[in-house]
């Protein structure tokens, strides 16, 4: 199943936090139009993505004067010039079915004064329309617009790659570093606070700034693919390289039949690619309904955390991550966080705690019988239900959110879950290597698995990484928790999640338990 761009994955041995907090899009939707609607979220994408484009129109709450990306300008002492890749002047940087093709103007619609009037274009049959507006579908995703996705404010429907779009554009850094000074800049100019503004940049960094990364989700309707577009001078490589997003090495691309880019995908229509959970609830129950996806969930996250229980389609047996195994020749014995008796490892509230049992509701003979927990008054009973949770939403669940199959609402940051367990990589690799073991059991394709377990790496296998939300709802966070023995280490060392340099933690926020 596969995770998201911003996005994230498990819960492991959880300690949980209670505190929902709101998305940046629907907290600032509720302080600038009170009213927290579907129409009101459009609204403030609207602004916020025509003013990145545009620059300012109108008077803001701050006076802030913001230029705009179409402005000729320097950023870091580089000269930056993003507008010829608009107008189609630059030569052949746009991709129409994988080919490199000249003189498409993107600003046919009226240009900066229908973005003055509050539109994305005069004319909805122009490409300015469909990029305006599928930027505010990729910006709504990303920030957690939670009313998105109907007739007034629908979902992105354009190239699930961002890779794929940009591959012709030779996008420097200085130019990918001035497009997301322009989002913090205009945010900020909004009323968005400097600290939301700084996440929202540490995100879209760590999304699009690197080439040759692991696949991500755009957004939790898409697929994992290839998402960095910084391809020019000074753009940073991913170590190790990813085979998928960079085949035979740095500057190479993956093959471009699977995806159309964005001027080749009809505006509202589909991109064709089904979620994991939405692909596999229909072939394994037919109908996909927010029951099966509940079903299929639990007995993923059953059998990863048990075992099998059951005959499986191919009859892959799955020990489970509570067996005391090996791993590529490493002792790893997981069983003694989730029962309490590792030591001071739990995290409640910020205070290292032993002897926190979350195996207290039945343990394996519950999951056995498709339950979390025989007593839902129970810290086992959370623990499972979040991680259906969790990796319902990570793995693109069309159908969650409602009172079957209600969304996550425990601690959003993974590295404050599990801040004192000091887990290490062989435990995190088993981890990971059980949940496609798992899935495998089920009917997922080994391709499909392996994208689970490229994913899972990214997000949770570096300590001191760029914040990332977990789920669509949650803002961007610390992540990593590979703390012990063999954990790589991000370079440069994010100063959000480890604000003291290596081993050092944010100030835990959220309670855990």
């Amino acid at each position: 199943m596969f995770i998201s761009p911003k996005v994230a994955l498990l819960l492991l041995f959880s300690p949980f936090s209670t505190a929902q907090q709101p998305s940046l899009c629907d907290k600032y939707t509720t302080a600038l139009f009170k009213d927290n609607t579907e129409d009101n979220q459009l609204k403030l994408l609207t602004t916020l993505v025509n003013r990145v484009v545009g620059g300012n129109f109108t008077a803001t709450p701050n006076g802030k004067p913001v230029t705009g990306i179409l402005v000729k300008s320097t950023f870091n002492g580089q000269p930056v010039d993003m507008l010829p890749k608009f107008i189609g002047t630059s030569g052949p940087t746009t991709n129409i079915n994988g080919v490199a093709t000249a003189g498409i103007n993107f600003l046919d619609g009226g240009g900066a004064d229908a973005l003055k009037q509050g539109k994305p274009a005069n004319d909805p049959n122009t490409r300015q329309f469909k990029l305006l507006t599928h930027l505010y579908g990729v910006f709504g995703s990303l920030t957690g617009c939670s009313k998105m996705g109907g007739s007034v404010f629908p979902n992105y429907a354009g190239n699930p790659s961002m890779t794929d779009t940009h591959r012709f554009m030779n996008i420097n850094k200085p130019t990918l570093d001035f497009f997301i000074d322009q989002v913090g800049q205009a945010a900020v100019s909004l009323g968005v606070t400097p600290e939301d503004a700084t996440m929202v940049g540490n995100a879209l960094n760590s999304l699009f700034n690197t080439q040759c990364a692991k696949p991500t989700k755009l957004t939790p309707q898409s697929t994992e693919l290839p998402q960095g577009f910084c391809f020019g001078e000074g753009c940073p490589v991913a170590n190790p390289v990813d085979n998928i997003s960079c085949p035979t090495g740095p500057g190479s691309f993956p093959n471009n039949g699977k995806t159309s880019s964005s001027e080749s995908q009809p505006s509202g229509s589909s991109s064709g690619q089904q979620s994991l959970c939405d692909k596999y609830t229909t072939a394994l129950f037919k109908d996909n309904t927010e029951d099966n996806q509940l079903k299929l969930l639990t007995t993923l996250v059953n059998r990863v955390v048990g075992g099998n229980f059951t005959a499986t389609p191919n009859g892959k047996p799955v020990t489970g991550i509570l067996v005391k195994s090996t791993f590529n020749g490493q002792p790893v014995d997981m069983l003694p966080k989730f029962i309490g008796t590792s030591g001071p490892t739990t995290n409640i509230n910020g205070v290292a705690t032993a002897g926190i049992n979350f195996l207290d509701g039945g343990g394996a003979d519950a999951l056995k019988q498709g339950k979390p927990a025989n007593d839902p008054n129970t810290r086992q009973f959370k623990l499972l239900t979040h991680l259906y949770g969790v990796f319902g939403s990570l793995t693109g669940c069309s159908k969650m959110g409602g009172s079957v199959f209600p969304n996550y609402a425990g601690n959003p940051s993974m590295t404050d879950t599990h801040r004192f367990m000091n887990i290490n990589k062989p435990t995190l690799d088993f981890f990971i290597d059980q949940v496609g073991q798992a899935a495998v059991s089920l009917g997922v394709t080994p391709e499909d698995a392996t994208m689970v377990g490229n994913a899972l790496q990214s997000l949770f296998n570096t300590q001191c990484a760029k914040p990332t939300s977990l789920t669509p709802q949650n803002p961007p966070l610390p992540q990593g928790f590979c703390f012990g023995d063999g954990c790589p280490v991000a370079n440069p060392v994010d100063n959000i999640s480890c604000p003291n340099g290596v081993g050092s933690f944010p100030n835990s926020k959220a309670s855990s338990s």
